[in-house]
């Protein structure tokens, strides 16, 4: 419990900083100085008990608090990054490599605090590493051991993506020099800040997805990009439309650029949606992919 009030009273305690910097000559400051460390979360003032720390009452926390508090403790943390592709939360890469290193890696995230590895693709236009990417969580159930020519130090993984970051850091090299690491920021809760006009233009783009996407639909069926099973497994691994506005863009990248990718399909948009600043750039993104997807294939000669 200790823990969780440890916020709400370094808020108290920065304001009354604060108010008494702007104030010094204030009485109610220089008494503020004279206090003892005993300190309250919350003042009775009409029992005249300001100075008195059996007086505190509790700060209630929501569990929209906790949340809040829990995710300003676990933003920033340093993983282990591996450049392989870009995938999106919820999506899953197999990893195989026969290279100790790789094994090193594995080894080094079970035994960190998170658990995670920070995988990140390439800018489509350059080739460079992004900088920006997902986590993806390793328990030692999820590895396999001698996959590869019965090497009994080749590993393979299926990661799934789980939180979207921004690399903040320069990379460094672990002590055995075998992989890399970075220091990440957690951006899945980072508040964003639109301007009225984007935020009616991003209304307008998540409105006009769920009639995109059966027509995308449509014509997948049409043209054979995927057997009826496929798609109708695809879809269902997808689940319905998310209705918040960046799951909804996250889902449509998802749909139009599954792993393996499809055939004929939608070119890839996953480096774009995870660098976007704002969801109003993300429902751009999304729905001109899907408007291209259904312009190529229902445009395209029959087979």
């Amino acid at each position: 419990m200790a823990s969780s009030n440890l916020f709400p009273l370094c808020v108290l305690c920065f304001s009354l900083i604060s108010y008494a910097s702007g104030f010094s000559t204030s009485p109610f400051t220089e008494k503020m100085h004279q206090r003892s460390r005993g300190s309250a979360l919350l003042f009775n003032l009409e029992e005249s008990a300001l100075d008195k720390a059996e007086s505190a009452e509790p700060l209630p926390l929501t569990a929209e608090d906790l949340k809040i508090l829990h995710n300003l403790r676990t933003r920033v943390v340093t993983i282990p990054i591996l450049l392989v592709d870009s995938i999106l939360p919820q999506q899953e890469l197999s990893f195989v490599s026969a290279d100790e290193k790789a094994y090193q890696m594995l080894k080094n995230t079970l035994s960190s605090e998170t658990q995670e590895i920070g995988v990140i693709g390439f800018n489509p236009h350059d080739g460079s590493p992004l900088n920006k990417g997902v986590t993806a969580p390793i328990t030692q159930d999820q590895i396999v051991y001698g996959i590869e020519n019965g090497s009994e130090m080749s590993v393979g993984i299926k990661l799934r993506g789980k939180r979207c970051f921004e690399i903040i850091s320069e990379l460094w090299l672990d002590d055995t020099n075998s992989f890399y690491l970075a220091k990440v920021e957690i951006t899945d809760n980072r508040k964003e800040t639109m301007t009225e006009d984007l935020e009616d233009k991003a209304e307008q783009f998540y409105s006009m997805i769920p009639d995109q996407v059966n027509d995308f639909v449509f014509w997948m069926t049409q043209k054979d990009v995927m057997s009826p099973d496929e798609l109708k497994d695809h879809l269902k691994t997808l689940g319905p439309i998310p209705t918040d506005w960046h799951e909804r863009a996250m889902w449509v990248g998802r749909l139009v650029n599954p792993v393996p990718a499809l055939r004929d399909g939608c070119p890839d948009i996953r480096p774009a949606l995870l660098s976007c600043p704002s969801a109003h750039d993300r429902l751009a993104v999304a729905t001109v992919a899907l408007r291209a997807s259904i312009d190529k294939l229902s445009n395209s000669n029959e087979r």
